[in-house]
């Protein structure tokens, strides 16, 4: 179990319906030095709906998901959040951090709990977990059949985690980040691996679902399809937010992006030489 995972395991149901995070100075490096994210100031309201963030790999999107989930302490500046009822903490703190994680929902596709090898089926190891989230029957078993009839899992609910394809994968480890009713989706490159129609499908199961989600992609085709309903893009470059729009602009400026950093790759490499 990844330490997101272990991080809500056990946690009891989330009951904030809404929470507005505040980017304030927020940086941070790896041991080794590595810059994974710039100072970075910027806010995201309940109110925006789904927000996209796209760039190239090492942009720092993966980094500044997980700190806004609450899973990495940051290097410097902070992360606040303000719930519903007006109440507000930060990630200054791990109480802080595991309070944000238990309000939000991290998608590890990577990553499904060990309970999952340890039951004999998809459905029971669901059940487990939801124990494990303090949930009695009959509310358990409700929430276990809407999760898997949204995300596509009824028809394979009585087989074990080792029979499931990749996309089935991908649908399991969403309802997973679903099965403590978090108030928010956090999901770096949720379609990663899947051809196009998986992409296609899990997108659509993903962001139809009935929570703001924030996530990073390289699809740009899925952040300006119209039945996704992004409403808003961020661009990530050199470890910084370079750019926040709708889709349609961020896509053009990410396209400009990339034809600027080939032209000026292009322009600097050594003549070659024909024979």
């Amino acid at each position: 179990m990844s330490f997101a995972q272990w991080f809500h395991f056990g946690a009891r149901l989330n009951t904030v319906s809404a929470v507005d995070i505040h980017t304030d100075g927020l940086s941070y490096a790896f041991p080794d030095g590595s810059v994974g994210l710039k100072p970075t100031t910027v806010d995201f309201s309940a109110s925006d709906g789904h927000v996209a963030i796209i760039g190239l790999n090492g942009a720092g999107k993966s980094t500044l998901l997980q700190l806004l989930a609450g899973l990495m302490e940051p290097t410097q500046g902070m992360v606040r959040y303000t719930d519903a009822d007006g109440d507000e903490w930060t990630s200054r703190s791990a109480s802080g951090r595991k309070r944000l994680n238990n309000i939000c929902g991290y998608i590890e596709r990577d990553e499904i709990p060990a309970i999952f090898n340890e039951e004999l089926s998809i459905r029971e190891a669901f059940d487990a977990l939801l124990r494990h989230h303090h949930m009695h029957n009959p509310e358990r078993e409700a929430t276990r059949e809407h999760l898997f009839a949204h995300f596509d899992l009824t028809q394979v609910a009585h087989m074990p985690v080792t029979a499931l394809d990749t996309e089935q994968l991908h649908m399991l480890s969403i309802a997973i980040a679903c099965a403590h009713n978090p108030a928010a989706l956090i999901a770096d490159e949720p379609t990663r691996g899947l051809d196009e129609i998986s992409s296609g499908h899990v997108a659509r199961a993903l962001l139809s679902y009935d929570k703001p989600i924030m996530f990073a992609t390289h699809d740009v085709d899925m952040v300006t399809c119209p039945d996704y309903h992004v409403t808003r893009t961020l661009v990530m470059d050199d470890q910084s937010v370079v750019f926040d729009g709708t889709p349609r602009e961020a896509a053009q400026f990410y396209s400009d992006l990339i034809r600027g950093k080939y032209k000026r790759m292009t322009m600097g490499a050594a003549p070659v030489t024909l024979p």
